[in-house]
């Protein structure tokens, strides 16, 4: 009875051996043939535990600011009052410097030729030639003679003339007709021109008050 119970125990163990040494061969075939390793479950984790615990940080920049770049950067609303005015009011009440700069460079100038204009402005009278010119950039106005002629008792002068009120256009006068003139405002002053003469071309400018 020992010696039937000897030789099963000895039957039983080298059968497990067996299956155990064809369960390593065949793993071993599969790992060979299927190209994997096996590991150690716990060096490793799962996708759904890596979600729970971890961000991947490619998603850190899109998701997330650092705190020491809200501290420098950014600034509490409760702060906000008290740096800072909002852009109604002060577009409201204030004007950039640099428009404020340009108006006052455009105020000045307006007055220095206002100014530049005598306040009691005394008549002027030029003779002008056939080609003859008067320009006065001061008071912008100028006349520039193109032709004289003479026929049939009367006499023609051609010119252009230009006025602050007016571009340069040509003008052609006979005489016969009396004193022709062009009347035009300066700076709130109104000027007149005068043709007082036809030859030589006598022209004359003198304030309206």
């Amino acid at each position: 009875m020992k010696e039937n119970n000897s030789n099963f125990l000895k039957v039983y163990i080298s059968s497990v051996i067996t299956v155990l040494g064809i369960i390593g061969s065949g793993i071993y075939f599969l790992t060979d043939q299927l190209n994997f390793t096996i590991v150690k479950k716990d060096s490793y984790i799962s996708p759904i535990d890596i979600s729970k615990e971890y961000i991947h940080i490619s998603k850190i920049p899109t998701l997330y600011i650092e705190k020491e770049r809200i501290n420098n950067e950014y600034i509490k609303k409760s702060e906000v009052s008290e740096k800072y005015i909002k852009r109604e009011y002060v577009e409201k009440n204030y004007v950039l410097l640099e428009r404020y700069n340009e108006l006052r460079e455009k105020s000045n100038k307006a007055n220095r030729y206002i100014n530049s204009i005598p306040k009691s402005f005394p008549e002027r009278t030029r003779v002008l030639g056939p080609a003859g010119k008067w320009v006065d950039k001061n008071m912008g106005f100028s006349i520039e003679m193109k032709s004289f002629s003479s026929g049939n008792g009367r006499q023609r002068v051609k010119f252009l003339i230009e006025t602050p009120e007016s571009p340069k256009y040509l003008e052609e006068v006979s005489s016969g007709f009396g004193i022709r003139n062009w009347k035009f405002i300066k700076n709130n002053r109104t000027f007149e021109i005068q043709l007082r003469d036809f030859d030589p071309a006598t022209f004359s400018i003198k304030e309206i008050k």
